[in-house]
């Protein structure tokens, strides 16, 4: 296993994530090296993780929450990775959220990738982000218009370092932001000169991350069902760092009234945080 390359103060890093907790989950320290560091960084969520039926349930009293309280659930996620960033040191306008559908990402990359088929989400009722604060207020639930903000924020942003899920992951909509992801890179190279390094994460998989606790000092190695499978880059965190990202994690109060999501969190609260080499794009 190599070592992952730290950022420079002359990187624009762009991280992409599927639900409201996974930057931090996989790069929260990454993150705080790079704002450290001088980075440019923005941060990119999709979906509000509108699609947990323990909190919506929680949250409406109720065995059978209803779409108000779904969204409700989204705008309480927005806000909490707003506040588990800004423990990191980014600011509100270094975020972006687009919110889409939890649950129904997958979805986008095939019976709803036209504009003319949008989604409908079976939480929330919507087809459209019913979220303050979004990329595109009006921006149907499809796959093409996923596709065209990924890939304005891409040739805007311009980004020398790429954050993202891997397809690896056994989450559908990790592995659809990670296609999604791919498309946008295309069409933004050849929109523009562009040249970007890619780093994929994974955050669920079979026996990962292990001991699924809160062991702060060990080290977080890659599950053994796909070690072969990849080529995996450590990043090694200092232990205020360590502290810092446990700070930030624990900002998503939703998903710690889940016993399993709780160990899970904290299960990747560790020395290090573990990326895999993906092909890099450049165009001259």
């Amino acid at each position: 296993m190599t070592l992952a390359p730290s950022p420079k103060s002359s990187d624009r890093i762009l991280l992409i994530a599927a639900h409201t907790d996974d930057e931090v989950i996989a790069a929260g320290g990454y993150l705080s090296a790079a704002r450290e560091t001088g980075s440019a960084i923005t941060v990119v969520i999709l979906t509000n993780g509108d699609a947990n039926r323990l909190s919506a349930a929680l949250l409406g009293r109720t065995l059978r929450p209803t779409h108000h309280a779904f969204v409700r659930e989204g705008e309480i996620r927005q806000q909490e990775s707003i506040d588990a960033l800004s423990r990191l040191g980014l600011g509100r306008t270094q975020i972006v959220f687009f919110g889409f559908p939890d649950r129904g990402l997958a979805a986008l990359m095939g019976p709803h990738m036209s504009k003319s088929s949008p989604f409908t989400s079976p939480f929330t009722g919507t087809s459209a982000p019913p979220y303050a604060g979004v990329f595109r207020p009006a921006a149907y639930y499809t796959g093409e218009e996923l596709t065209e903000s990924l890939t304005e924020i891409i040739s805007d942003f311009r980004p020398t370092v790429l954050l993202t899920h891997s397809m690896l992951d056994h989450h559908p909509d990790h592995r659809a932001t990670a296609e999604f992801v791919s498309i946008a890179l295309d069409r933004a190279a050849y929109a523009s000169t562009l040249s970007v390094k890619r780093f994929g994460f994974l955050i669920h998989a079979d026996d990962f991350p292990r001991p699924l606790r809160y062991d702060p000092q060990a080290a977080l190695g890659p599950p053994p069902s796909l070690r072969a499978q990849a080529t995996w880059m450590l990043f090694p965190l200092p232990p205020a760092t360590v502290s810092l990202k446990g700070e930030a994690m624990r900002s998503y109060r939703t998903q710690y009234q889940s016993p399993y999501l709780r160990l899970l969190l904290s299960g990747f609260i560790r020395s290090n945080e573990l990326f895999i080499q993906e092909s890099n794009l450049s165009q001259d």
